[in-house]
């Protein structure tokens, strides 16, 4: 994220948003890697935890992301260290949520120091702000899969949603539900109009070239 990069705090409903999001991609990890960073970075950057009421952010962290984080391997567990020592948790918390041990975490960042706003200064999973070790040199970013197999993974995991909302329509509670799930039509819609853009620009209708 560029440093002139400056994203408002998060209303509730939208911190919510993006946690959901967190935690629906942590699940497919292996095809959302960097998906998961950067949703990460906008929980961070948006105050997430403090307006879903959590006393810090590497608590939100453990309490909202622990379960799925504990099951990461190798590559993935790497690039999501990473990705949380540069929002400022401690080594000893990132080892708490990612279900490893302190020196698996030093010896997978090689003490590295991603800096933040609090140069120097690290979180822990108590809230409290305790000095940064010394950086060493960055560890390069593991290598990206191929954005067709990426594509592919996605489109099969959309498929398996969609027909998840075609099944509670024809679920026998449904007619009884209609009026309470009604609230849920705008963001169906939001949906139905990003799709729309991502189809246009397959079509070459707009988007990055």
């Amino acid at each position: 994220m560029s440093e002139t990069s400056v994203r408002p705090p998060l209303t509730r409903e939208d911190a919510e948003r993006v946690t959901q999001r967190i935690a629906l991609r942590l699940e497919t990890i292996a095809d959302n890697i960097d998906a998961v960073v950067d949703l990460i970075e906008q929980a961070r950057d948006g105050e997430a935890h403090q307006a879903l009421g959590y006393d810090s952010w590497p608590a939100y962290v453990a309490d909202r992301f622990g379960d799925a984080l504990a099951h990461l391997r190798g590559a993935e567990r790497l690039t999501v260290a990473l990705a949380l020592s540069a929002t400022g948790m401690s080594t000893r918390a990132i080892a708490s949520v990612t279900g490893v041990s302190q020196p698996t975490v030093v010896r997978d960042l090689q003490t590295q120091v991603i800096h933040d706003a609090s140069p120097g200064r690290v979180v822990g999973i108590d809230g409290k702000s305790y000095p940064r070790p010394d950086p060493t040199p960055p560890i390069p970013k593991p290598r990206r899969r191929p954005l067709t197999d990426q594509w592919r993974a996605n489109q099969w995991e959309l498929r398996k949603v969609v027909e998840r909302y075609e099944r509670h329509t024809e679920d026998d509670r449904f007619r009884a539900n209609r009026e309470g799930l009604a609230h849920h039509a705008g963001e169906l819609e939001e949906f139905i109009e990003r799709l729309a853009t991502v189809r246009d620009r397959l079509a070459g209708d707009g988007g990055p070239s």
